[in-house]
């Protein structure tokens, strides 16, 4: 299987328009990410304060961390789809090379593989051989 050389087939307007909605992305993830940076702090501290509540506040804090490493990886997703719209690649699979379906990718503009990888990914994570 040859893989086919990324090429970008987007307008110059069609990739500012993707561009800056990923960097709007980006910026409010960031905020987010700042914001649950300070709670969960707080949390940290409300489990050393409050010994009698420290099951309920653990899970809560439990709960943020999961929140904050999914909104992390969806960053860091987002960031690489910038970076692939800079340099070339943006809109193919990054496993096969061949064009992600233009309408998952007007949807989810940060999708790095086509369907069919993704698919094949998920069911390699989910088989235990």
């Amino acid at each position: 299987m040859s893989i086919e050389e990324p090429r970008n087939t987007m307008s110059p307007s069609e990739a500012e328009d993707v561009r800056a909605r990923l960097a709007e992305e980006a910026a409010a993830l960031h905020r987010r990410l700042d914001e649950r940076s300070l709670k969960e702090e707080e949390l940290r501290a409300d489990c050393l304060l409050d010994a009698a509540d420290v099951s309920s506040t653990a899970e809560a804090l439990r709960q943020y961390q999961a929140h904050t490493e999914n909104e992390g990886a969806l960053l860091a997703r987002i960031e690489s789809a910038l970076d692939r719209l800079e340099n070339g690649g943006f809109g193919y699979c990054a496993r096969c090379g061949t064009e992600i379906d233009p309408e998952r990718l007007r949807e989810l503009p940060h999708l790095e593989h086509c369907l069919r990888c993704r698919t094949e990914l998920e069911k390699s994570r989910s088989d235990p051989h």
